[in-house]
């Protein structure tokens, strides 16, 4: 049965009774009957809206008024009927209502119902007389008849039953809402505890138990310490007092559990607000993973704020407007304004006024969303007023909140622009002249001939090369030698126009672009101006030195690319070097055909020492006395099949300049020494016959010279005595320590060391006391002009021979045509000579014969001095009447 109905029941008992004590005469006054009518109507209306509850809180609210109403109707019909005092019903009231104000309502309305059936007991027992009356609760007169104290007797029972069904079927309503909660807490992911005022647990959700890892009687047991660290157990006691004053309460609480300590996020209220000893729900919820993303996002955010604080790079954030709201101190360094000079200014009032127009395009499409970011090299004025380059990158930042914004990075790039400059230049320019290198000049080259394509002849390229430039280098050092291409490169300037292209292509080789050319006559009067202002000396450290240079001239036929200029200018050139110094030649078609015969000579050349084509010649060296021979001087032959035989002076500079020299030279000393080998001393000679070979300086320059030379005769089983090997006297000028060097290690292989064309070259005593040498050759040039009317000739060679006789040097006179010129040489005193006087140069089969031919003379045969030496290396290509020797 439900409460409403048992509730009812009960009302309506009641009321049948009241209608029958009326209708029966019992003597009740009208106002008991009313007051009885009122408190059944009102119990009705009670019970009915009970019935219609289903909140536990008002539930109880709408009980307890019930009760009390109860209790003062009942004590007020009951007073009627046996004559209780009034004041026994405010001193129930007052009990009910401080129970209510002091204990929990769930108590108070168990308190009250309670009272108010033992206070009905007792008014009823002294009704009917078994219980005997006190001074407070005095019955004065007991008015009513035995009827009537039935009447109260069923009345107060009925009042008892039906509190006794209230208080029960509220007590099973409250265990089911507890029990729906119960369900509704274990299920939840969150932690419930409920708590008493003391702070002893009384009940656990699953989630709670799961964490503390235990069972529920355990954790009710040992209570909140269970589950939180030591630490803050004493820090949730002191919030618990709080709470109970009605204040809920929020903190953050360490749990222990078992993956280790998680943070939770407490909130702890009183159930009962208002009472003191209420108990206490507190709901905790696991919040580790969020505290540790936040954790995460402020570290993440310190780093983002130290990266920006720190960067050396410079951070600034925009609105879209393009105005400052923030910067690093990176800006204001690189700007020279504190912050405060910058926010809230706008951007392009720090750039130059010439990039506006650039700063508002980019402002502008970055707002118009047609790009999300630009990287450009823009320009800003410092607070000084310096101008500097930036590499900027701007993008914009689109939040999730709508809100837009601007971010730029700014790199200082003032010293980077500086170095590409610098290295663009150094990449276009001559460093030690500072003139146009070859790659800057061909670009001009290119240029020009696209701009004057239907104008042929209007480009010109003159092309420079120093004479003996390498003298200088070898002579007063590469300090010397870049002091004097500086001069040069400074006097070029000087003549030509400053729209003409000066530039320095490598080594000695300067070139000249004239534009705008009329005629051949112009580019000649530029080449005359240029070797006119050669002519002065040049001071350099070391002294004096005046140097001529080869001009080559060219001008654009038409189609021509700048290689084919550059080409051709380089032909004439050289073309203007081979005849004579201090020259400039304008190129000519044929000069083209020249260059590619000598290429293709070249190539020949190559095969022909590959295959051991070149051969050699050899002729005598005899004592001017009397014609006894003493050695042979091998000389080097090459005929080609096609062209056939090809001139010394043609191959042999040829091969000195493309490196063949030194492979053809290590042929021709192995093939020599061979020869030599062969060679039978003539009849009542003591000394054997010795052979010469020239060396180029070339040769002298290689390291390996040494270990050719020793091959040489280790492979044939020359004698070392037997072998003069000869140098011109121009090459020792060049590297003369590196000279020197070479011609003593050649020394100690035990050969002889002569100076060739001696007299042509830097002649004097003091140098060549440094040299290990042996023999001194007198040039040629010397030797044609004995006996004629000019005795400067005579002079000369009288020089020579007693330059040789003060050193203890044999001397060797070249080119003996004519019997005057032995006989003035013999009386001179020189001692040895060759020429076509005695023999020519004769086949290596032609040697033998020549020897047994010879006649005997009364005294010994010369043969060359045998010492040891070592020294460095020159280069000479000679002519002996018709034929010329190799330096080999």
């Amino acid at each position: 049965m439900t409460l409403s109905r048992v509730r009812l029941s009960c009302g309506t008992v009641a009321l049948m009774l009241g209608v029958v004590a009326l209708f029966t005469g019992l003597g009740l006054s009208p106002l008991a009957l009313v007051v009885t009518g009122l408190w059944f109507a009102v119990s009705l209306v009670q019970h009915w809206m009970m019935a219609r509850r289903h909140d536990v809180h008002r539930l109880e609210v709408l009980v307890f008024a019930s009760l009390c109403f109860d209790a003062v109707a009942m004590t007020v019909v009951i007073a009627f009927i046996g004559g209780v005092w009034w004041c026994g019903a405010m001193l129930y009231a007052i009990l009910l209502v401080a129970a209510a104000s002091v204990l929990p309502r769930s108590r108070a309305v168990a308190v009250g119902a309670v009272a108010t059936t033992a206070f009905g007991a007792v008014l009823t027992l002294q009704v009917i007389g078994l219980l005997p009356t006190s001074g407070f609760l005095h019955v004065p007169s007991a008015r009513g008849s035995w009827s009537a104290s039935i009447a109260a007797f069923v009345l107060v029972v009925v009042e008892m039953f039906g509190l006794g069904w209230t208080q029960y079927n509220l007590t099973l309503l409250l265990r089911q809402r507890a029990s729906r909660y119960r369900a509704l807490m274990d299920t939840a992911s969150d932690l419930f505890l409920v708590l008493t005022h003391e702070g002893r647990l009384t009940h656990v959700n699953r989630a709670t138990l799961a964490m503390a890892r235990c069972e529920r009687t355990a954790m009710l047991r040992d209570g909140i310490g269970r589950l939180l660290i030591d630490e803050d157990v004493a820090f949730f006691r002191s919030r618990m007092a709080r709470a109970l004053d009605g204040e809920p309460q929020s903190m953050m609480l360490r749990a222990r559990a078992y993956h280790g300590i998680r943070w939770l996020s407490c909130t702890l209220a009183p159930m009962h607000p208002g009472i003191r000893s209420s108990d206490l729900l507190a709901i905790l919820r696991d919040v580790t993973d969020d505290r540790l993303a936040a954790d995460t996002v402020r570290t993440s955010e310190a780093r983002l704020r130290a990266v920006f604080n720190q960067a050396a790079i410079a951070i600034a954030l925009l609105d879209l407007d393009g105005f400052f709201v923030e910067v690093n101190p990176a800006v204001e360094r690189l700007l020279g304004y504190d912050g405060v000079g910058l926010i809230g200014r706008r951007w392009n009032a720090f750039s130059p006024p010439e990039d506006l127009e650039l700063t508002t395009t980019m402002i502008g499409s970055l707002r118009a969303q047609e790009r999300q970011d630009v990287t450009v090299e823009q320009r800003f004025v410092r607070a000084d007023g310096r101008v500097l380059w930036t590499m900027l990158t701007i993008s914009r930042v689109d939040n999730p909140t709508g809100s837009a914004g601007l971010i730029a990075m700014l790199q200082d790039i003032t010293e980077r622009r500086a170095l590409e400059a610098q290295l663009t230049w150094q990449a276009f320019h001559d460093p030690l002249t500072n003139l146009a290198n070859r790659a800057l000049f061909r670009e001009r080259v290119d240029r020009a001939l696209c701009q004057h394509d239907a104008s042929p002849g209007s480009v010109a390229v003159l092309f420079l090369d120093l004479d003996d430039f390498k003298s200088v280098n070898d002579s007063l050092g590469h300090a010397a030698g870049d002091q004097l291409l500086f001069e040069v490169g400074r006097r070029l300037l000087n003549a030509t126009r400053g729209c003409d292209t000066v530039a320095r292509l490598g080594g000695d080789e300067f070139a000249i672009l004239i534009d705008n050319v009329r005629a051949a006559a112009d580019c000649v009067r530029v080449a005359e101006r240029i070797l006119l202002s050669m002519q002065v000396p040049v001071q350099l450290d070391g002294g004096d030195v005046t140097v001529s240079t080869s001009i080559g001239i060219v001008r654009d036929a038409g189609g021509e690319t700048a290689d084919d200029i550059l080409r051709n200018a380089d032909v004439a050139m050289y073309n203007a070097k081979q005849r004579g110094k201090g020259r400039h030649s304008l190129f000519e078609r044929g000069m083209h055909d020249k260059a590619v015969e000598r290429l293709r000579l070249q190539t020949e050349l190559r095969g022909a020492i590959e295959n051991n084509e070149i051969t050699l010649v050899f002729q005598p060296i005899v004592t001017l006395e009397d014609g006894r021979p003493c050695g042979f001087e091998a000389l080097a032959r090459w005929s080609h099949a096609e062209f056939g035989p090809v001139h010394p002076s043609t191959f042999i500079p040829l091969a000195e300049e493309t490196g063949m020299i030194v492979t053809l030279g290590a042929n021709i000393l192995h093939l020599a020494c061979t020869e030599a080998m062969s060679w039978r001393t003539p009849v009542g000679q003591s000394a054997a016959i010795g052979i010469s070979v020239n060396l180029s300086g070339r040769q002298l320059e290689e390291v390996s010279i040494v270990q050719h030379v020793r091959d040489a005769l280790e492979r044939s089983g020359l004698d070392p005595a037997r072998l003069t090997l000869e140098i011109t006297e121009s090459a020792l000028v060049h590297n003369s320590d590196t000279m020197r060097e070479r011609l003593y290690q050649l020394k100690e292989l035990g050969v002889s060391l002569a100076i060739d064309d001696f007299g042509t070259g830097y002649s004097s005593l003091s140098y060549i006391q440094q040299f290990p040498v042996d023999v001194l050759k007198i040039d040629r040039s010397f030797v044609e002009g004995l006996g004629r009317t000019s005795g400067t000739d005579a002079a000369l060679a009288r020089t020579i021979i007693a330059l040789g006789a003060s050193l203890q040097l044999r001397t060797v006179a070249e080119g003996i045509e004519l019997e005057g010129q032995r006989a003035i040489l013999r009386e001179l005193g020189c001692e040895l000579g060759q020429g076509f006087l005695y023999a020519r140069p004769m086949l290596a089969g032609e040697v033998a014969d020549w020897l047994n031919e010879s006649r005997g003379a009364t005294r010994p045969r010369a043969s060359l001095p045998t010492e040891l030496a070592n020294r460095p290396m020159p280069r000479s290509v000679r002519d002996t009447g018709s034929m010329s020797r190799i330096s080999a």
